[in-house]
Protein backbone atom coordinates (compact mmCIF):
# COMPACT_ATOMS: atom_id res chain seq x y z
CA UNK A 1 0.00 0.00 0.00
CA UNK A 2 1.03 3.31 -0.93
CA UNK A 3 2.11 6.22 1.89
CA UNK A 4 0.41 9.63 0.76
CA UNK A 5 3.59 11.88 1.09
CA UNK A 6 0.09 15.00 1.46
CA UNK A 7 -0.31 13.14 5.09
CA UNK A 8 2.87 13.45 6.05
CA UNK A 9 3.86 16.48 7.22
CA UNK A 10 6.12 18.43 9.94
CA UNK A 11 4.36 22.16 10.06
CA UNK A 12 1.69 24.24 8.65
CA UNK A 13 1.77 26.58 5.91
CA UNK A 14 0.83 29.40 8.18
CA UNK A 15 2.81 28.09 10.90
CA UNK A 16 5.93 28.85 8.85
CA UNK A 17 5.15 32.43 7.64
CA UNK A 18 4.61 32.93 11.12
CA UNK A 19 7.87 31.67 11.50
CA UNK A 20 9.43 33.19 9.19
CA UNK A 21 8.27 36.72 10.37
CA UNK A 22 9.72 35.61 14.17
CA UNK A 23 12.80 34.75 12.55
CA UNK A 24 13.25 38.20 10.64
CA UNK A 25 12.33 40.16 13.81
CA UNK A 26 14.74 38.38 16.09
CA UNK A 27 17.49 38.84 12.97
CA UNK A 28 17.30 42.25 13.35
CA UNK A 29 17.56 42.54 17.02
CA UNK A 30 20.36 40.54 16.86
CA UNK A 31 22.12 42.90 14.27
CA UNK A 32 21.11 45.62 16.55
CA UNK A 33 22.78 43.91 19.58
CA UNK A 34 26.07 43.21 17.71
CA UNK A 35 25.45 39.54 17.39
CA UNK A 36 25.65 39.57 13.71
CA UNK A 37 26.55 35.43 13.16
CA UNK A 38 23.63 35.02 14.81
CA UNK A 39 21.31 37.62 12.77
CA UNK A 40 22.96 36.03 9.49
CA UNK A 41 21.74 32.83 10.55
CA UNK A 42 18.19 33.61 11.51
CA UNK A 43 17.27 35.59 8.54
CA UNK A 44 18.74 32.71 6.11
CA UNK A 45 16.37 30.82 8.30
CA UNK A 46 13.48 33.25 7.59
CA UNK A 47 14.07 32.40 3.58
CA UNK A 48 14.11 28.92 4.23
CA UNK A 49 10.61 29.06 5.90
CA UNK A 50 9.24 31.41 3.31
CA UNK A 51 10.46 29.26 0.51
CA UNK A 52 8.86 26.29 2.01
CA UNK A 53 5.59 27.86 2.48
CA UNK A 54 5.60 28.66 -1.37
CA UNK A 55 5.94 25.41 -1.76
CA UNK A 56 3.10 24.44 0.15
CA UNK A 57 0.97 26.96 -1.72
CA UNK A 58 2.31 25.47 -5.44
CA UNK A 59 1.15 22.21 -4.08
CA UNK A 60 -1.84 23.28 -2.78
CA UNK A 61 -0.82 21.64 0.63
CA UNK A 62 -2.06 23.26 4.09
CA UNK A 63 1.25 21.50 5.35
CA UNK A 64 4.73 21.22 4.17
CA UNK A 65 6.09 17.45 3.91
CA UNK A 66 8.75 15.90 5.28
CA UNK A 67 10.59 15.43 2.18
CA UNK A 68 10.93 19.06 1.77
CA UNK A 69 13.23 19.16 5.03
CA UNK A 70 16.12 20.46 3.55
CA UNK A 71 18.54 23.54 4.14
CA UNK A 72 19.06 24.34 0.56
CA UNK A 73 17.61 27.24 -0.44
CA UNK A 74 18.01 26.72 -4.17
CA UNK A 75 16.20 23.09 -3.83
CA UNK A 76 13.45 24.64 -2.11
CA UNK A 77 13.05 27.57 -4.94
CA UNK A 78 13.25 24.66 -7.76
CA UNK A 79 10.31 23.23 -5.36
CA UNK A 80 8.25 26.11 -5.37
CA UNK A 81 8.04 26.57 -8.77
CA UNK A 82 9.38 30.34 -8.35
CA UNK A 83 12.38 29.53 -9.59
CA UNK A 84 12.21 30.90 -12.90
CA UNK A 85 10.37 34.12 -11.93
CA UNK A 86 12.56 35.06 -9.47
CA UNK A 87 15.54 34.83 -11.63
CA UNK A 88 13.80 36.30 -14.72
CA UNK A 89 14.41 39.80 -12.21
CA UNK A 90 18.14 40.61 -12.34
CA UNK A 91 17.89 42.53 -8.51
CA UNK A 92 15.89 39.52 -7.24
CA UNK A 93 18.40 36.68 -8.60
CA UNK A 94 21.36 39.11 -7.07
CA UNK A 95 20.02 39.24 -3.42
CA UNK A 96 19.43 35.39 -3.46
CA UNK A 97 22.43 34.66 -4.85
CA UNK A 98 23.82 36.83 -1.84
CA UNK A 99 21.99 34.64 0.17
CA UNK A 100 22.61 31.31 -1.17
CA UNK A 101 26.38 32.31 -1.13
CA UNK A 102 26.66 32.95 2.74
CA UNK A 103 23.64 30.54 3.73
CA UNK A 104 24.01 27.54 1.35
CA UNK A 105 25.42 24.17 2.42
CA UNK A 106 29.06 23.92 1.61
CA UNK A 107 29.79 20.82 -0.43
CA UNK A 108 32.88 20.81 1.38
CA UNK A 109 33.94 17.28 3.29
CA UNK A 110 35.84 17.36 6.66
CA UNK A 111 37.06 14.62 8.90
CA UNK A 112 37.00 14.45 12.39
CA UNK A 113 36.92 12.15 14.80
CA UNK A 114 37.19 9.39 11.68
CA UNK A 115 33.70 10.64 10.45
CA UNK A 116 33.38 12.52 7.34
CA UNK A 117 31.07 15.62 7.79
CA UNK A 118 29.60 18.21 5.80
CA UNK A 119 30.29 21.61 6.49
CA UNK A 120 27.78 24.52 6.41
CA UNK A 121 28.92 27.55 5.83
CA UNK A 122 26.66 30.13 8.32
CA UNK A 123 26.19 27.08 11.26
CA UNK A 124 30.11 26.45 11.19
CA UNK A 125 31.63 29.62 11.16
CA UNK A 126 33.62 31.75 13.52
CA UNK A 127 31.09 34.66 14.63
CA UNK A 128 34.28 36.80 14.36
CA UNK A 129 33.65 35.88 10.58
CA UNK A 130 30.92 38.54 10.65
CA UNK A 131 30.73 41.82 11.14
CA UNK A 132 27.94 44.44 11.30
CA UNK A 133 28.48 45.42 7.55
CA UNK A 134 28.07 41.97 6.66
CA UNK A 135 24.84 41.26 8.35
CA UNK A 136 23.52 44.70 7.41
CA UNK A 137 24.05 43.29 3.17
CA UNK A 138 22.69 40.32 4.24
CA UNK A 139 19.55 41.46 5.92
CA UNK A 140 18.90 44.06 3.32
CA UNK A 141 19.19 40.92 0.76
CA UNK A 142 16.47 38.91 2.53
CA UNK A 143 14.03 42.04 2.94
CA UNK A 144 14.01 42.01 -0.56
CA UNK A 145 13.62 38.41 -1.36
CA UNK A 146 10.92 38.55 1.97
CA UNK A 147 9.06 41.01 0.48
CA UNK A 148 8.59 39.06 -2.82
CA UNK A 149 8.24 36.19 -1.39
CA UNK A 150 5.21 37.35 0.68
CA UNK A 151 3.52 38.15 -2.50
CA UNK A 152 3.74 34.41 -3.60
CA UNK A 153 2.27 32.58 -0.05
Amino acid sequence: MAVSLRNKTIISQAELIELGNERLAEAEALRLGAKFAGAVYLAGYAVECYLKAAICKTLDLSGLPIVFMTHDLDVLLFHSGLDNTLRADTVLAGSFTHIVGIWSVERREERQGGKTIMKESVRYRKPSDFDDATAKSFLTAVAGVVKWLRTKT
